[in-house]
């Protein structure tokens, strides 16, 4: 029991540190799961969509870099309505 209570707080220490990064994860923290797309911070300056090979590497248009040192999980799609709105071009 103690072992899942400290798991739980390691968790729970972990979303509030990501919290304070606005969603961006440093890599020496954690990695993503394997095969899953991300967003990249590369040199400290670029953003680039990336993801990790099962064999630990970088792949993608930041592939190759070494100096990967943040990531975070995709946003969510944006809600699209079944029905799009049509702007007025009437006066009111």
């Amino acid at each position: 029991m103690k072992d899942a209570e400290d798991e739980n707080m390691v968790r729970l220490q972990q979303a509030f540190d990501e919290m304070e990064c606005d969603g961006w994860i440093l890599t020496q923290d954690r990695m993503p799961e394997d095969d899953q797309l991300v967003v990249v911070w590369v040199n400290g300056c670029s953003m680039t969509l990336d993801y990790r090979t099962p064999h630990g590497e970088w792949a993608g248009r930041g592939s190759g870099k070494h100096d990967i040192t943040h990531w975070r999980p995709l946003p969510k799609v944006p809600f699209v309505p079944s029905e799009p709105a049509v702007a007025s071009t009437e006066p009111e």
